[in-house]
């Protein structure tokens, strides 16, 4: 699920990279990061209600987001070092490969890595020592398979913005 929603904020990063240059796009690190915040304040408090009687969903959700402040910090972590990599990364390709037809180039090269950056650094801080070392190998792998196959997808997507944008300039 993580792996899904991750995905989107590195196309978004990308995005703005292209179109609005760097410091749009760090800004874009820095209210991610208070949104994880957010919604992690938000989730201790709704699980400190005390619930109705008839709720049969309160020890499911405990239980569930037992695991919720490792994960936190490994979101944290993972989504400032390999979101401010990919925002540096993607204006070092613009720069080397700076013409229109090598955008596939930029969001391949800076989100692949980022993305590789970001899935060793939340596995290793969520998962290991929870889990056997085989599992967490499988966890990054797999993870890794499916960062590669959205990537790969989202490409038109940046091509597509650069295009809008060129439309509403030159209107």
């Amino acid at each position: 699920m993580g792996d899904i929603s991750y995905i989107g904020v590195y196309l978004i990063s990308d995005i703005l990279s292209e179109n609005y240059g760097k410091e749009t796009a760090k800004k874009l690190i820095w209210l991610g990061m208070f949104s994880v915040l957010a919604v992690t304040i938000i989730m201790y408090l709704s699980l400190k209600l005390i619930p109705s009687e008839y709720d049969q969903a309160q020890n499911a959700l405990s239980n569930i987001f037992a695991i919720f402040p490792r994960f936190v910090v490994a979101s944290l972590c993972a989504f400032f070092v390999s979101q401010s990599y990919d925002v540096i990364a993607y204006q070092f390709w613009r720069k080397k490969f700076p013409a229109y037809r090598y955008i596939w180039l930029r969001n391949g090269m800076s989100t692949m890595v980022s993305q590789l950056i970001d899935n060793a650094i939340f596995t290793l801080i969520a998962f290991l020592g929870k889990f056997p070392l085989n599992y967490v190998i499988e966890i990054f792998i797999t993870s890794c398979i499916l960062r590669t196959i959205i990537s790969i997808v989202d490409t038109p997507f940046i091509y597509w913005s650069v295009a809008i944008k060129k439309k509403v300039v030159e209107a």
